[in-house]
């Protein structure tokens, strides 16, 4: 899941999505906070589905290849069927596990790491890793992320 410290700005990236592979630019450098998205370049979603497909599992394949938040956080919640897709969301029973993608209002980012009371999520945005909390209550988590994003869900995909 180190992808993101190996993309070049200014480089074209396959990002496979609805069934075709589309060329996306790099445009934002290492350490940069403030983005604004742009369609046409390699952006949070589009590291998400570079990754796990680098990884073997491509989610365009699974019909959870959305460019959007928004868009992959539905195809999860609605595809979810506790074999091959996972969807958790925020207060569910399963426990969040390295390799989850986490849904937030607005973005998504990849859990690389999972203890009893912590996670470390990397993003592409800022391409960097980050520090979050994790609380179980009774038989409920709360996932909770450094920067205060409001964090939705968590989900996976198992190809068969």
């Amino acid at each position: 899941m180190s992808a993101y410290e190996n993309l070049e700005v200014g480089r074209k990236y396959p990002v496979r999505t609805g069934g075709t592979t589309l060329q996306l630019e790099v445009v934002y450098p290492k350490g940069t906070h403030d983005t604004i998205s742009d369609y046409n370049s390699f952006m949070c979603s589009d590291y998400v589905l570079y990754s796990y497909t680098e990884a073997g599992y491509d989610l365009s394949e699974a019909g959870l290849g959305s460019r959007t938040t928004s868009g992959m956080l539905e195809a999860f919640r609605s595809n979810a069927n506790g074999e091959n897709i996972s969807f958790t969301p925020q207060g569910g029973t399963t426990a969040p596990k390295v390799g989850d993608i986490a849904f937030l209002q607005g973005h998504i980012s990849i859990l690389t790491e999972v203890t009893d009371t912590s996670v470390i999520y990397t993003q592409f945005n800022a391409r960097n890793h980050y520090s979050g909390k994790l609380t179980k209550q009774g038989n409920s988590y709360q996932l909770d992320i450094s920067w205060g994003g409001k964090v939705l869900g968590w989900g996976f995909y198992y190809p068969r």
